[in-house]
């Protein structure tokens, strides 16, 4: 990691002696000699980064602010988190810090400070020598410029503009997972698209026991802004679904540790599991540029295999359900 920071506590260990970075950012000062490190809650089910009070300038009282750190890309896990630690202590004022972020969590921060009287902030880190921190998403901050169409409603002519794409991805993606034996190239005209302004892909995993291969597979999303990378399990039959989600689950810090960023497991509406990782944001079929298409279309095909070679042999150890 850049900067000596392999781990997220050892980055909350130098932020802890540093917080003037923060301070600079917002309006008001966190006080450096009311830092704590990995406070628990609720038993010690709740252990937060960083817990510290804070004043505004001028006033004498003081409130709570919770810190939540990560080294990786905002996801859920932290969101969930910061949240939890912010009820457990009552913080009147939230800081996620992160070192890259989508824009779904940059409009959830923004929706609590739109609806909810905690101030919530987003921090982009950049872990140079010295590290800097950069305020995403703040209170009060101007309205963030949204793209031109919601999924509900995609631009006229997105199934070609979609069709295009994935016809540009999936000869790259079968290219660089040929020698896995674990891709099978499909035409788009053979492909689903279950809702506007995304197609997928299925391919059953490679397993010793047929059984397993048929029923988890790895996936690819391509929606209009952003890709999605993951193995699917179904939802039925209910017993054998939860068995293999569990197994998988189990695994996830082996398969993690490979693949060298964390999955996120997700249980979608209507009961159907996936381990999923989304690897490339602002990636779809909406750009115009021929060039930047390409190298993107490359990037996913090589995250495809990346995130294949991470979970195969994980996958091809799995005790088929009895």
């Amino acid at each position: 990691m850049i900067s000596g920071f392999q781990y997220e506590s050892q980055f909350s260990n130098w932020l802890a002696q540093n917080t003037q970075v923060i301070s600079e950012e917002v309006p008001w000062e966190i006080d450096p000699t009311s830092v704590q490190r990995e406070v628990k809650a609720l038993n010690g089910l709740l252990i937060a980064d960083l817990l510290c009070r804070a004043s505004v300038p001028g006033d004498s009282e003081s409130f709570r602010v919770i810190i939540e750190n990560q080294l990786t890309t905002t996801d859920s896990d932290h969101l969930t988190r910061m949240l939890a630690y912010s009820a457990a202590f009552d913080a009147k004022a939230a800081v996620w810090i992160a070192t890259r972020d989508l824009l779904r969590y940059r409009r959830a921060i923004r929706w609590l400070n739109q609806n909810t009287q905690m101030d919530a902030y987003l921090f982009r880190a950049d872990l140079s020598d010295p590290p800097a921190l950069a305020p995403v998403v703040y209170p009060g901050m101007p309205e963030e410029e949204e793209l031109p169409q919601s999924a509900s409603t995609p631009n006229p002519g997105w199934r070609t503009a979609a069709r295009a794409w994935f016809d540009r991805v999936l000869p790259k993606v079968a290219a660089q997972c040929e020698r896995l034996g674990a891709w099978q190239t499909q035409s788009a005209e053979n492909l689903k698209s279950p809702i506007p302004g995304l197609m997928w892909c299925q391919q059953p995993v490679i397993h010793k026991d047929k059984r397993v291969s048929e029923y988890i597979s790895w996936y690819i999303e391509l929606h209009r802004d952003f890709v999605r990378i993951g193995l699917y399990i179904p939802n039925s039959p209910r017993e054998k679904s939860h068995y293999y989600f569990d197994v998988l689950n189990e695994r996830k810090s082996e398969m993690d540790r490979k693949f060298g960023s964390p999955l996120e497991a997700v249980v979608y509406r209507g009961g159907f599991k996936h381990l999923t990782w989304e690897p490339q944001e602002g990636v779809g079929y909406e750009s115009l540029d021929e060039a930047k298409l390409e190298l993107e279309a490359q990037a996913v095909a090589e995250d495809m295999k990346k995130f294949i070679e991470a979970t195969k042999d994980t996958i091809a150890n799995i005790n088929p359900y009895i």
